[in-house]
């Protein structure tokens, strides 16, 4: 587990894109062991809740394998709802790669993305192949609009808002033809059990 460092810079307001994307920065640091610095006045508070979450979770965390995924990819990923994990059961340039393509595709079981940056401006509506391949790899997907990570085990799932507006939408999964609805506001989050 990375440090979660406290630093003397002014919080965002909690209800706001910055204060979902610090609760990801602290569940990073959990679950995949990346080094993260948030606001002192919030250190004890986004530890505490991060706890909470994680609490008694079942198994290591499931996703695309952090390790190999280049750099430039990890906040795009998360953001079009792609778990990480730092031993996940994906792997970059095996499972997923970046291809010339515009939208992403799958041929046969790998998944095929457009340039990072043409990837963070699709839709929702343009990421469905993307969302779909997650669901058939990891048994759990996302309907919904980019701008939330979803962090997944074998017991919960756990979905971040980095969006300055309230959200809805549905987790599928795990078993085939369930689905939970989503409703966040604005930089909140919604943990889902089974």
């Amino acid at each position: 587990m990375a440090v979660v460092v406290a630093v003397d810079v002014r919080p965002p307001l909690p209800e706001c894109a910055g204060f979902g994307q610090l609760r990801s920065r602290v569940l990073d640091a959990l679950v995949l062991d990346l080094p993260a610095e948030v606001p002192g006045a919030l250190h004890a508070e986004l530890l505490a809740w991060a706890g909470e979450q994680l609490e008694g979770v079942r198994g290591l965390a499931r996703g695309v394998r952090f390790a190999g995924v280049p750099w430039a990819w990890i906040e795009t990923l998360g953001w079009s709802g792609v778990p990480l994990a730092a031993a996940g059961d994906l792997v970059w340039g095996v499972d997923l790669d970046e291809a010339e393509v515009e939208l992403p595709q799958v041929k046969g079981e790998r998944l095929l993305l457009p340039p990072v940056n043409h990837l963070a401006e699709l839709s929702g509506l343009a990421m469905k192949p993307l969302r779909a391949w997650v669901g058939q790899r990891l048994a759990c997907r996302l309907q919904a609009s980019p701008g939330l990570r979803l962090y997944l085990w074998g017991d919960r799932a756990l979905v971040v808002s980095h969006l300055d507006v309230p959200v809805g939408g549905f987790l599928y999964g795990p078993a085939a033809g369930t689905r939970a609805s989503l409703a966040l506001a604005a930089g909140g989050f919604q943990l889902i059990t089974w």
